[in-house]
């Protein structure tokens, strides 16, 4: 088996690139931010390889504590580019999500998303009727 040896250009071309990633590694720019926000889950899905029960004998980290990490973080970040996601469990069976979510909104001004698994029409109508006045308050941004 002979190798051909690489062109000029290619040569370049590939220090190049190695010098870009050289680069991107040492900014390593923050873009998301996942938050499991409660190891309670009121499904029990098959395909679901997480051990989040209804009812966990974990507790949850204090809301007061995650913003306090968060506040840190905004130091060090551009929150308009970093998106915070609320995961678990069911992020939201947490009582204090809503408040959460505000705020990061408007406090402390990053993007969040979080995802709807409800099991319950009660839990999803007061989980949506939350949601709706987050979405309430953004529309007056």
């Amino acid at each position: 088996m002979t190798v051909t040896p690489l062109t000029l250009r290619k040569k370049i071309a590939f220090h190049l690139f190695r010098k870009y990633k050289e680069n991107e590694r040492k900014l390593h720019t923050l873009n998301y931010i996942f938050w499991e926000a409660t190891l309670k889950c009121n499904l029990n899905c098959l395909h679901c390889g997480s051990d989040c029960k209804s009812e966990s004998p974990v507790k949850d980290m204090p809301a007061k504590d995650f913003l306090k990490v968060i506040d840190q973080i905004r130091r060090i970040t551009d929150p308009g580019s970093t998106m915070i996601v609320f995961t678990g469990g069911e992020a939201l069976l947490r009582k204090d999500i809503e408040d959460v979510g505000l705020n990061l909104l408007f406090d402390i001004s990053f993007y969040f998303c979080f995802f709807l698994i409800s099991a319950s029409a009660n839990d999803s109508a007061k989980i949506l009727k939350g949601i709706t006045n987050i979405l309430n308050e953004c529309y007056f941004l």
